[in-house]
């Protein structure tokens, strides 16, 4: 992944992926077992309970970026190429007015090539940019936005930014970001960076550095006091090795 892509990504990625898991975990108590359908015409994502319960939640859906597997280039939404297909979309030339004003090449190139190495599967990789460019989406179009990405050949992906869903999330709480965090705390290229993103979508919550002597710490607080530290060890040649997790109240 492209490092300008991937920061932007890493900036979002605790806030947005809290929130996907809200979505997710909402659509399953109102839907049961789902399934989604997109109308491009009217630019409308559809999920429909496919168990007893039935029911149907929509929103308006617009196309941020493909991911295809073959040729092994991200393209985005207002490249003519996808463009011509999908529609021109107001949102995915934020995304490029965005990187214009911050010099970021990633966000202006119509298309991004991507790797795949031998040792990695290249399901694994196209998913895996296909939700860091929702993350980009969160950062740029702003805290109300969800995005969903799903298979569009059985191994290509699509990018939608999802908006005016009739679903109500839960607000986010920085306890549940702290619980299931743990395992992915080493996908982090820079805790103190995560956090400032964090902070930045909840602006009641405060970030800041912390030097001690077990290694680099990164805090952000919640407007009740808790504050989820990330404490990072690096090794020798200052890559990050381990990051502790932890919680502290006051």
């Amino acid at each position: 992944m492209e490092p300008d892509l991937r920061s932007i990504a890493q900036h979002a990625l605790l806030y947005s992926s809290n929130r996907q898991e809200a979505l997710d975990a909402a659509l399953l108590a109102r839907l049961g077992r789902y399934r989604y359908s997109l109308d491009l015409a009217g630019k409308r994502l559809t999920f429909r309970g496919q168990g007893g319960q039935g029911g149907e939640v929509s929103g308006r859906a617009d196309v941020i970026a493909s991911v295809p597997a073959d040729p092994q280039r991200l393209r985005w939404g207002w490249s003519p190429l996808l463009a011509d297909v999908v529609g021109t979309d107001e949102l995915a030339h934020r995304l490029r007015d965005h990187g214009r004003e911050r010099d970021l090449p990633s966000l202006v190139e119509e298309e991004v090539p991507y790797e795949i190495s031998p040792d990695e599967d290249r399901d694994d990789v196209i998913s895996s940019l296909a939700h860091a460019v929702g993350r980009v989406a969160v950062e740029v179009l702003g805290p109300e936005t969800l995005y969903y990405t799903f298979p569009t050949d059985g191994v290509s992906r699509a990018v939608v930014a999802l908006r005016d869903l009739d679903l109500e999330l839960p607000p986010i709480r920085l306890a549940d970001v702290a619980a299931s965090l743990g395992p992915e705390a080493l996908a982090l290229d820079d805790a103190a960076w995560a956090l400032d993103g964090l902070a930045a979508m909840v602006p009641a919550w405060s970030v800041h550095r912390e030097h001690r002597l077990d290694g680099d710490v990164a805090v952000v607080a919640d407007e009740e006091g808790l504050r989820l530290v990330l404490r990072t060890e690096r090794d020798d040649r200052g890559r990050a090795r381990r990051i502790l997790v932890s919680t502290e109240q006051g």
